[in-house]
């Protein structure tokens, strides 16, 4: 479990991180520099779940051997399930990221959206369904690692 007191915001008591694959932690399927590393470090403090419509057809490859829990979505309708899914494991629990237009409703009815820009942009939406954005997976996976620099972005 990931616990943040955020001053004048929010608890977050976390047990889930759900992440978009495509866009999020891999660009055209192939797993970015990186998240491998990260998210076998996050483990320890939340199951991770990545929901995909599998675009590629490489999820499961490039999650092999990773702590990861896959769900492939049917490609139509792709930000109903996502939310229906984070909604099902406890919105309260739940970390999300993303950065399509698919990915709106998850990061808003999460504890804790957040934004990514990355290499395919990021739907313009994204900035005002998330709690935070980030230009990378990366820096967005170091805020829950060093859960301060969280703190630090969000409270008043």
């Amino acid at each position: 479990m990931l616990n943040v007191n955020i001053p004048g915001y929010k608890t977050i008591n976390a047990e889930h991180l759900v992440l978009d694959f495509n866009g999020t932690i891999a660009v055209d399927g192939l797993l970015l520099e990186g998240v491998a590393e990260k998210l076998i470090s996050l483990s320890s403090l939340l199951h991770i779940h990545i929901l995909t419509a599998d675009t590629f057809g490489t999820v499961e490859n490039q999650m092999r051997n990773l702590p990861v829990m896959i769900k492939k979505l049917d490609p139509n309708d792709q930000d109903s399930q996502k939310s229906e899914y984070v909604k099902k494991i406890g919105p309260e629990r739940v970390i999300a990221a993303g950065n399509g237009r698919n990915d709106l409703l998850m990061l808003s009815v999460s504890s804790l959206g957040i934004g990514i820009i990355q290499d395919e942009g990021a739907c313009s939406q994204i900035f005002t369904s998330s709690d935070v954005i980030c230009k990378t997976i990366i820096d967005a996976l170091l805020l829950l690692i060093n859960p301060g620099r969280l703190i630090a972005t969000l409270r008043n």
